[in-house]
């Protein structure tokens, strides 16, 4: 990455990258959300078809399609994700979590 705030292209973005990004910031989980989902970015758009193993310990890790270009469609096509520590009450809504710290 060069000197520019950009964000991550939500095209090929799984969980398994989502897991990779939230453990880069100290946290146990993480999950992909809907791209777009944190309203709109206008901004620079990079690593498209990010392709991660898992077990990466930075984002910058992974594998991406460097001839292909973002699909911003109408600048929500970012990469958005959920981190978290404990585990994830399914009855409560998506964005409810629950810490067994």
């Amino acid at each position: 990455m060069d000197q520019y705030w950009s964000v991550l292209c939500g095209e090929g973005f799984t969980d398994k990258e989502a897991m990779v990004i939230c453990r880069e910031m100290g946290f146990q989980y993480g999950r992909n959300l809907p791209k777009g989902t944190f309203g709109t970015f206008y901004g620079r758009y990079s690593r498209p078809n990010i392709t991660c193993l898992g077990n990466e310990s930075s984002i910058l890790e992974c594998k991406y399609d460097e001839l292909r270009s973002c699909q911003r469609e109408n600048y929500l096509g970012y990469a958005a994700v959920s981190c978290y520590n404990g585990t994830l009450n399914k009855s409560t809504p998506a964005f409810s979590v629950q810490n067994n710290s």
